[in-house]
Protein backbone atom coordinates (compact mmCIF):
# COMPACT_ATOMS: atom_id res chain seq x y z
CA UNK A 1 0.00 0.00 0.00
CA UNK A 2 1.15 3.54 -0.68
CA UNK A 3 2.70 5.60 2.09
CA UNK A 4 0.60 7.73 4.43
CA UNK A 5 1.75 10.98 2.84
CA UNK A 6 1.07 9.72 -0.68
CA UNK A 7 -2.47 8.58 0.19
CA UNK A 8 -3.18 11.85 2.02
CA UNK A 9 -2.09 13.86 -1.01
CA UNK A 10 -4.20 11.73 -3.34
CA UNK A 11 -7.30 12.01 -1.13
CA UNK A 12 -6.98 15.78 -0.79
CA UNK A 13 -6.15 16.48 -4.44
CA UNK A 14 -8.81 18.81 -5.77
CA UNK A 15 -10.07 19.66 -2.28
CA UNK A 16 -8.23 22.81 -1.15
CA UNK A 17 -10.46 23.34 1.89
CA UNK A 18 -8.12 23.19 4.93
CA UNK A 19 -10.86 21.62 7.05
CA UNK A 20 -11.14 18.72 4.60
CA UNK A 21 -7.39 18.18 4.74
CA UNK A 22 -7.41 18.32 8.54
CA UNK A 23 -10.20 15.72 8.71
CA UNK A 24 -8.43 13.50 6.19
CA UNK A 25 -5.23 13.69 8.20
CA UNK A 26 -6.96 12.69 11.43
CA UNK A 27 -8.83 9.79 9.81
CA UNK A 28 -6.13 8.65 7.38
CA UNK A 29 -5.30 5.40 9.22
CA UNK A 30 -9.01 4.49 9.23
CA UNK A 31 -9.22 5.17 5.50
CA UNK A 32 -6.26 2.87 4.90
CA UNK A 33 -7.91 0.02 6.83
CA UNK A 34 -11.15 0.49 4.90
CA UNK A 35 -9.23 0.31 1.65
CA UNK A 36 -7.67 -2.98 2.80
CA UNK A 37 -10.94 -4.71 3.71
CA UNK A 38 -13.42 -3.37 1.16
CA UNK A 39 -14.26 -6.17 -1.32
CA UNK A 40 -12.58 -5.63 -4.69
CA UNK A 41 -12.94 -8.96 -6.50
CA UNK A 42 -15.75 -7.67 -8.75
CA UNK A 43 -17.64 -4.48 -9.52
CA UNK A 44 -20.38 -3.82 -6.96
CA UNK A 45 -23.26 -1.39 -6.57
CA UNK A 46 -22.34 0.55 -3.43
CA UNK A 47 -24.27 2.94 -1.21
CA UNK A 48 -21.95 5.15 0.84
CA UNK A 49 -23.75 6.58 3.90
CA UNK A 50 -22.14 9.50 5.70
CA UNK A 51 -19.86 10.22 2.79
CA UNK A 52 -16.60 12.14 3.15
CA UNK A 53 -16.41 13.27 -0.46
CA UNK A 54 -12.59 13.36 -0.87
CA UNK A 55 -12.35 9.74 0.28
CA UNK A 56 -15.32 8.77 -1.91
CA UNK A 57 -13.44 10.12 -4.93
CA UNK A 58 -10.35 8.19 -3.87
CA UNK A 59 -12.36 4.96 -3.44
CA UNK A 60 -13.97 5.31 -6.84
CA UNK A 61 -10.56 5.69 -8.46
CA UNK A 62 -9.08 2.73 -6.59
CA UNK A 63 -11.92 0.19 -6.63
CA UNK A 64 -14.06 -1.17 -9.49
CA UNK A 65 -17.38 -0.23 -7.87
CA UNK A 66 -20.32 1.99 -8.81
CA UNK A 67 -21.11 4.42 -5.98
CA UNK A 68 -24.20 6.27 -4.84
CA UNK A 69 -23.49 8.78 -2.07
CA UNK A 70 -25.62 9.86 0.86
CA UNK A 71 -25.31 13.60 1.23
CA UNK A 72 -27.22 14.26 4.45
CA UNK A 73 -30.76 14.93 5.67
CA UNK A 74 -31.32 18.22 3.87
CA UNK A 75 -31.12 19.58 0.33
CA UNK A 76 -32.27 18.35 -3.05
CA UNK A 77 -33.47 14.77 -2.99
CA UNK A 78 -31.06 13.69 -5.74
CA UNK A 79 -28.40 15.33 -7.85
CA UNK A 80 -25.30 14.42 -9.82
CA UNK A 81 -21.98 16.09 -9.15
CA UNK A 82 -18.61 16.07 -10.91
CA UNK A 83 -15.57 15.99 -8.65
CA UNK A 84 -12.02 14.82 -9.07
CA UNK A 85 -12.62 13.82 -12.67
CA UNK A 86 -15.49 11.50 -11.80
CA UNK A 87 -19.25 11.81 -11.29
CA UNK A 88 -21.50 10.71 -8.44
CA UNK A 89 -25.19 10.49 -7.75
CA UNK A 90 -25.90 12.08 -4.35
CA UNK A 91 -29.16 11.43 -2.48
CA UNK A 92 -30.21 13.39 0.59
CA UNK A 93 -32.37 11.77 3.28
CA UNK A 94 -32.53 11.35 7.05
CA UNK A 95 -31.18 7.89 7.89
CA UNK A 96 -33.21 7.67 11.11
CA UNK A 97 -36.56 9.01 9.88
CA UNK A 98 -36.84 8.47 6.12
CA UNK A 99 -37.36 5.43 3.99
CA UNK A 100 -34.21 5.29 1.88
CA UNK A 101 -35.07 6.40 -1.69
CA UNK A 102 -34.08 3.06 -3.25
CA UNK A 103 -35.89 -0.12 -4.20
CA UNK A 104 -35.48 -3.29 -2.15
CA UNK A 105 -32.19 -5.11 -2.76
CA UNK A 106 -30.58 -2.29 -4.75
CA UNK A 107 -27.00 -2.61 -3.47
CA UNK A 108 -24.31 -5.26 -3.11
CA UNK A 109 -22.45 -3.27 -0.45
CA UNK A 110 -23.29 -0.47 1.96
CA UNK A 111 -20.57 1.63 3.56
CA UNK A 112 -21.60 3.10 6.90
CA UNK A 113 -18.45 4.72 8.26
CA UNK A 114 -18.49 6.96 11.34
CA UNK A 115 -22.27 7.37 11.27
CA UNK A 116 -23.67 5.08 13.99
CA UNK A 117 -22.19 7.13 16.85
CA UNK A 118 -23.95 10.29 15.62
CA UNK A 119 -27.46 8.82 15.80
CA UNK A 120 -29.49 9.94 18.80
CA UNK A 121 -33.03 8.82 17.93
CA UNK A 122 -33.31 5.39 16.32
CA UNK A 123 -30.14 3.64 15.10
CA UNK A 124 -32.03 0.46 14.24
CA UNK A 125 -34.13 2.43 11.75
CA UNK A 126 -30.96 3.02 9.72
CA UNK A 127 -29.80 -0.59 10.06
CA UNK A 128 -33.24 -1.90 9.08
CA UNK A 129 -33.22 0.24 5.95
CA UNK A 130 -29.68 -0.86 5.13
CA UNK A 131 -30.95 -4.44 5.43
CA UNK A 132 -33.84 -3.66 3.06
CA UNK A 133 -31.70 -2.10 0.32
CA UNK A 134 -28.99 -4.78 0.55
CA UNK A 135 -29.28 -7.63 -1.91
CA UNK A 136 -29.40 -11.21 -0.70
CA UNK A 137 -25.89 -11.94 0.63
CA UNK A 138 -25.13 -8.23 0.30
CA UNK A 139 -22.53 -6.79 2.66
CA UNK A 140 -22.25 -3.94 5.13
CA UNK A 141 -18.90 -2.37 5.99
CA UNK A 142 -19.30 -0.37 9.19
CA UNK A 143 -16.81 1.60 11.27
CA UNK A 144 -17.44 3.41 14.55
CA UNK A 145 -15.46 4.48 17.64
CA UNK A 146 -15.00 1.76 20.26
CA UNK A 147 -16.09 3.08 23.67
CA UNK A 148 -14.45 0.07 25.37
CA UNK A 149 -11.03 0.80 23.89
CA UNK A 150 -7.74 0.85 25.75
CA UNK A 151 -7.77 4.62 25.43
CA UNK A 152 -11.26 4.68 26.96
CA UNK A 153 -10.17 2.49 29.86
CA UNK A 154 -7.24 4.78 30.51
CA UNK A 155 -9.52 7.82 30.53
CA UNK A 156 -11.88 6.16 33.02
CA UNK A 157 -8.99 5.31 35.33
CA UNK A 158 -7.90 8.95 35.13
CA UNK A 159 -11.39 10.03 36.20
CA UNK A 160 -12.62 10.93 32.74
CA UNK A 161 -15.23 9.74 30.25
CA UNK A 162 -14.40 6.77 27.99
CA UNK A 163 -15.87 8.43 24.89
CA UNK A 164 -13.41 8.97 22.08
CA UNK A 165 -15.12 12.23 21.12
CA UNK A 166 -17.54 13.82 23.59
CA UNK A 167 -17.40 17.50 22.64
CA UNK A 168 -20.41 19.68 21.92
CA UNK A 169 -20.25 21.31 18.49
CA UNK A 170 -23.30 23.63 18.68
CA UNK A 171 -24.82 21.47 15.95
CA UNK A 172 -26.39 18.05 15.55
CA UNK A 173 -23.07 16.75 14.20
CA UNK A 174 -21.76 15.33 17.46
CA UNK A 175 -21.38 11.87 18.96
CA UNK A 176 -24.63 10.95 20.72
CA UNK A 177 -23.62 7.41 21.74
CA UNK A 178 -20.46 5.43 21.26
CA UNK A 179 -20.61 1.62 21.25
CA UNK A 180 -18.36 -1.23 22.24
CA UNK A 181 -17.46 -3.66 19.48
CA UNK A 182 -19.60 -6.31 21.17
CA UNK A 183 -22.59 -3.96 21.11
CA UNK A 184 -22.10 -3.28 17.39
CA UNK A 185 -22.12 -7.02 16.70
CA UNK A 186 -25.33 -7.38 18.73
CA UNK A 187 -27.03 -4.52 16.86
CA UNK A 188 -26.14 -6.02 13.48
CA UNK A 189 -27.36 -9.46 14.51
CA UNK A 190 -30.72 -7.96 15.48
CA UNK A 191 -30.76 -6.22 12.07
CA UNK A 192 -30.43 -9.53 10.20
CA UNK A 193 -26.68 -9.50 9.51
CA UNK A 194 -23.99 -12.03 10.33
CA UNK A 195 -20.62 -10.47 11.15
CA UNK A 196 -17.94 -12.15 9.03
CA UNK A 197 -15.05 -9.95 10.11
CA UNK A 198 -14.84 -7.96 13.35
CA UNK A 199 -11.74 -6.28 14.73
CA UNK A 200 -10.62 -3.08 16.36
CA UNK A 201 -7.57 -1.01 15.52
CA UNK A 202 -5.74 1.96 16.96
CA UNK A 203 -6.19 4.44 14.13
CA UNK A 204 -6.08 7.74 15.98
CA UNK A 205 -3.02 9.24 17.65
CA UNK A 206 -3.53 8.74 21.37
CA UNK A 207 -0.58 10.88 22.47
CA UNK A 208 -3.00 13.39 24.00
CA UNK A 209 -4.27 10.75 26.40
CA UNK A 210 -0.74 9.71 27.30
CA UNK A 211 0.36 13.31 27.87
CA UNK A 212 -2.65 13.94 30.08
CA UNK A 213 -1.72 10.92 32.19
CA UNK A 214 1.85 12.18 32.51
CA UNK A 215 0.74 15.68 33.43
CA UNK A 216 -1.46 14.32 36.20
CA UNK A 217 1.13 11.83 37.43
CA UNK A 218 -1.06 8.84 36.56
CA UNK A 219 1.14 6.79 34.24
CA UNK A 220 0.53 3.83 36.53
CA UNK A 221 -3.17 3.94 35.64
CA UNK A 222 -2.32 3.70 31.96
CA UNK A 223 -0.32 0.54 32.73
CA UNK A 224 -3.29 -0.91 34.60
CA UNK A 225 -5.44 -0.19 31.56
CA UNK A 226 -2.94 -2.03 29.38
CA UNK A 227 -3.22 -5.00 31.72
CA UNK A 228 -7.00 -4.94 31.51
CA UNK A 229 -6.78 -4.86 27.74
CA UNK A 230 -5.03 -8.22 27.78
CA UNK A 231 -8.10 -9.78 29.40
CA UNK A 232 -10.23 -9.36 26.29
CA UNK A 233 -10.32 -8.59 22.61
CA UNK A 234 -11.41 -5.50 20.74
CA UNK A 235 -9.51 -2.78 22.62
CA UNK A 236 -8.53 -0.63 19.64
CA UNK A 237 -10.10 2.82 19.39
CA UNK A 238 -12.13 2.02 16.26
CA UNK A 239 -14.38 -0.94 15.45
CA UNK A 240 -14.39 -2.37 11.92
CA UNK A 241 -17.10 -4.81 10.86
CA UNK A 242 -17.72 -6.52 7.54
CA UNK A 243 -21.15 -8.17 7.79
CA UNK A 244 -23.40 -10.06 5.40
CA UNK A 245 -27.19 -9.96 5.09
CA UNK A 246 -28.16 -13.37 6.40
CA UNK A 247 -31.91 -13.33 6.96
CA UNK A 248 -34.81 -11.24 8.20
CA UNK A 249 -34.57 -8.56 10.87
CA UNK A 250 -34.58 -10.35 14.21
CA UNK A 251 -35.74 -7.56 16.50
CA UNK A 252 -36.64 -4.02 15.47
CA UNK A 253 -36.34 -2.54 18.97
CA UNK A 254 -33.86 -4.73 20.90
CA UNK A 255 -34.29 -4.33 24.65
CA UNK A 256 -30.55 -3.92 25.17
CA UNK A 257 -30.71 -0.59 23.31
CA UNK A 258 -34.33 0.62 23.54
CA UNK A 259 -36.49 1.50 26.53
CA UNK A 260 -39.95 1.70 24.98
CA UNK A 261 -43.50 1.03 26.20
CA UNK A 262 -44.66 -2.50 25.48
CA UNK A 263 -47.33 -1.26 23.04
CA UNK A 264 -44.64 0.57 20.99
CA UNK A 265 -42.37 -2.47 20.80
CA UNK A 266 -45.32 -4.59 19.73
CA UNK A 267 -45.94 -2.56 16.58
CA UNK A 268 -45.32 -4.08 13.13
CA UNK A 269 -41.69 -4.41 12.20
CA UNK A 270 -41.59 -1.25 10.08
CA UNK A 271 -38.07 -0.09 9.18
CA UNK A 272 -38.99 3.51 9.95
CA UNK A 273 -40.88 5.13 12.82
CA UNK A 274 -43.93 6.74 11.23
Amino acid sequence: MSSRSTILEEICRGFPNPHAREYAGIHLNRFRVILQIIPKDRALDVLDIGTFLPFAVYLKKNTPHRYVLHGGPEGRAKRTIEKGGTSFDICNFDVQKDRFPFEDESFDLVLCCEVLEHLGLDPMAMLAEIHRVCRTDGQLLLTTPNVASLVGLGKILCGGSPALYDKFTLSANRHNREYSAKEVVTLLQHAGFVCEKVFTREVYVNAVTACECQRRGEIALKRVAAGLARLGLWRGDTTFVLARKAGPIQQRYPHAFYDLPRRAVGRPQSPVIQ
